[in-house]
C-alpha cells in the first residue's frame, strides 16, 4: 500500500497507526516474556531422596546402639516431665494443704462434740 501511488494519505496514516499498535503490543509481550523468564530463573527446587537403611544393612546391634544414643535424650525428657509435674502441683498444693487442714480440724471438732454428747 505504501508503494502504491494511488493510495490515499488517510489510508497510509491508518496503516502506519496499525503498525505502531502492533509493534507496541509485540514490545509489551516481549517485556512480559523477559519478566517471566527472570521469575523462572529465580525459582530453584532441590530434592534429595535417600532410602532408609534396613536392619540387615545397619548391622545386628544397630537397634541397641540407637537405644544407647537416645538414652540421654530419653532421660532428660523424663526429668523434664517430672519438673513439669512438680511445677504444676505446687499451686494446687498451696491451695489444697490449707483446705485439707481446715477440713480435718472441722472434722475433729465435730467428732469430739459427738463423743461428748
Amino acid at each position: 500500500m505504501l508503494d502504491d501511488k494511488t493510495a490515499k494519505f488517510k489510508d497510509i496514516i491508518e496503516v502506519e497507526r496499525e503498525l505502531a499498535n502492533t509493534q507496541s503490543e509485540l514490545d509489551g509481550l516481549n517485556s512480559m516474556r523477559k519478566i517471566l523468564s527472570l521469575e523462572t530463573d529465580l525459582v530453584a527446587v532441590n530434592i534429595d531422596f535417600s532410602a532408609k537403611h534396613g536392619i540387615a544393612e545397619q548391622g545386628f546391634f544397630a537397634p541397641v546402639l540407637s537405644a544407647i544414643k537416645n538414652a540421654g535424650r530419653v532421660m532428660m525428657e523424663s526429668f523434664a516431665a517430672v519438673i513439669t509435674f512438680v511445677m504444676s502441683a505446687i499451686p494446687w498444693s498451696l491451695i489444697g494443704v490449707p483446705v485439707i487442714w481446715l477440713v480435718r480440724k472441722y472434722w475433729s471438732k465435730t467428732k469430739s462434740k459427738s463423743k461428748l454428747q
